[in-house]
């Protein structure tokens, strides 16, 4: 998925909402990492996709070492949260008879309060080290960010669906 630009984009489009604000880039990860945990449902996966987008590009930046790597490590740990985590498929087996849409129903406001504590945790750090604002997005790049961006979220479309009743568990993981 990082090699074939799956991280970069979902890194552009993260960058559209909260790139430009102080501390951007680390907000830009963990947003990132919201939206590759609902792709992959890992963290593991988070942080190897992600981390080799966004470390970099934070130390490059100006950002220390230590919060880029902390804030990767610390955002990846949404992808057990949000749907379609695994996790929360496995818990399904082990329990015995929970279904797997209100599980993954249940992680959502779980995910959404985790991601507004790293944001407001990410900026608050930020202000107190000095790190700079992001850059703004030139408007011609936007409708091309939004389209790619939108189009690596297939996931978050079949969650819907399974939510909603329109597919099964079976049917979700063939799509």
């Amino acid at each position: 998925m990082s090699e074939g630009g799956l991280a970069l984009r979902l890194v552009n489009l993260a960058h559209l909402f909260v790139g430009r604000i102080c501390g951007g880039l680390a907000m830009v990860n963990s947003v990132a990492c919201m939206f590759f945990g609902n792709i992959s449902g890992s963290a593991v996966a988070d942080v190897s996709s992600v981390g080799s987008v966004m470390i970099p590009m934070m130390k490059k930046r100006g950002y220390d070492a230590d919060f880029a790597v902390g804030v990767t490590i610390s955002s990846a740990i949404q992808g057990v949260v949000v749907p379609p985590s695994h996790n929360l498929v496995l818990y399904s087996l082990a329990a015995g008879g929970i279904s797997i849409a209100s599980l993954f129903m249940a992680g959502v406001i779980p995910g959404l309060i985790l991601l507004v504590s790293l944001l407001l945790t990410g900026y608050l750090i930020a202000r107190k080290r000095g790190y700079e604002k992001g850059h703004p997005v030139p408007r011609s790049e936007v409708p091309g960010i939004l389209l790619h961006g939108f189009l690596s979220l297939t996931p978050a479309v079949i969650i819907a669906a399974l939510s909603r009743g329109g597919l099964t568990a079976t049917e979700s993981a063939a799509i």
